[in-house]
Order: structure tokens, then C-alpha cells, then sequence
């Protein structure tokens, strides 16, 4: 599994620093901070300008269990973010049925009052899980639907797997490094690293597009670093 902190060092390691370790929830250091802050804006950055790339939504089907109120992860657990989701929807046969978003308060008074276990009506989001009411009669399909341009990576959540494809690693690696040149006013080092973080996030579009498979990632990084005489 990678994380937004893997990738955070990575981006520390090509310029020598000294690699972090968990953050908590406010930023533990002036490091964790910058770290934090260059990680974000990148991640803004390619969710913003990658305008030929669909990232704002994504669906992945989930089942639940009769008698479990709290949805399991879907197959691919990388995008089970309950920060992201935007609607989930109930699939039958012959129709979608929306699950109607609550917030924690009224979702404690419904369980209260919807004691009887039946078809999901209503879903919230609370420390991390994503719950629906009632509790299920027996198994239902669930379609999750997520808006990944929501993200926001913080201190509380830079440990979560990432959840954008392993082609775009590159670029959240190069446009981090630079954004933390730019921190310790460096514009010459930003302004290398900026080509470098276009030139893979162009790559990732194309490969993601297409349907190519990753290859030579590591061989593209070392090269960069060599060119650089890194």
C-alpha cells in the first residue's frame, strides 16, 4: 500500500532530506507542515488542471450484510474514502434507489426510532466507516459514487492509501518536490521540476487513457535524477 506520506518522503528524498514520520492531526514540526501543505497543493494542482482525465467520479459496488449496519470496503479498497463520497444508491434488478445523506446527529436519532431491520434508506459517514439505516433485512447492492476532487489531504488523513492510479505517482512526487523548493526559495530548482512534474502527469493521462500498462517507473525517476546529477 502507498500513502500520501510515501510519496511525501519520496519527494523530501530527492533533495536529501530526511524522511517523516506519521503526522498528526495538526502537523507535528515546520516540516510535517511545509510537507503537508506541498502535498495538498499538488494534489489540487493535478485535480484542477487534468481537464483531459475524469477523476471526479468513480463507482465501486459494494454488498451489504443482513444484520450489519457498517459497509464493508468495496474490491478495491484504495478508493474507500468516506471523505469522497458523494451519493450511493441502492441497485435492484429493475431500479436505483438513492440512499439519502444524514449527518451524525440525525442519523443517532433514526436509529432510534427505525429499530427494525429493512431495505437502507438513509447512509452517514462517522470515524472513518460508512453506516446505512436501517440495518439491513439481507444483502443489498450498493453503488458507491465518489468525487474525488473533494480530497484534501491533512495530517489526519496523509497516512490513507492513495487513491489516484500508480501511473500518477510520478507527478505527485515531482510537483511536491517542487512546491518545497519553492518553500525554501529555490524558483531555479521549481521551475526544473515543474517540467518534470508536466512532462508525468502527461504520461499518467495517456497511459490511464488508453488502457497502457506502467512501465519503467523507476527508470523514468532514476532518469530524471541523473539528468539533474542527483
Amino acid at each position: 500500500m502507498v500513502t500520501y506520506l510515501d510519496l511525501l518522503n519520496e519527494a523530501r528524498g530527492l533533495q536529501s532530506s530526511s524522511p517523516l514520520t506519521a503526522i498528526g492531526a495538526a502537523g507535528d514540526s515546520s516540516d510535517a507542515i511545509r510537507g503537508i501543505q506541498a502535498i495538498n497543493l499538488t494534489v489540487r494542482k493535478i485535480l484542477k488542471s487534468s481537464v483531459n482525465f475524469d477523476f471526479s467520479s468513480r463507482i465501486e459496488t459494494v454488498t451489504t450484510l443482513g444484520g450489519n449496519n457498517v459497509l464493508s470496503s468495496p474490491s478495491s479498497p484504495n478508493l474507500w474514502n468516506p471523505q469522497i463520497i458523494s451519493a450511493i444508491k441502492l441497485r435492484t434488478s429493475s431500479e436505483y434507489t438513492n440512499l439519502k445523506q444524514v449527518g451524525t446527529q440525525r442519523a443517532k436519532e433514526l436509529e432510534f426510532a427505525l429499530t427494525t431491520q429493512g431495505k437502507p434508506i438513509y447512509f452517514y459517514v462517522h470515524k472513518g466507516e460508512v453506516k446505512v439505516i436501517p440495518t439491513p433485512d439481507q444483502n443489498y447492492n450498493l453503488d458507491v459514487f465518489y468525487q474525488i476532487d473533494l480530497l484534501r489531504i491533512t495530517g489526519s488523513n496523509i497516512t490513507d492509501e492513495v487513491i489516484f492510479p500508480a501511473d500518477f505517482h510520478d507527478a505527485i512526487v515531482f510537483g511536491t518536490h517542487a512546491y518545497l523548493r519553492k518553500a525554501i526559495g529555490d524558483p531555479e530548482w521549481q521551475a526544473i521540476l515543474d517540467g518534470d512534474y508536466t512532462e508525468a502527469l502527461d504520461k499518467a493521462i495517456i497511459r490511464n487513457q488508453f488502457g497502457l500498462k506502467q512501465q519503467g517507473k523507476r527508470l523514468f525517476r532514476m532518469r530524471g535524477n541523473r539528468d539533474r546529477g542527483l
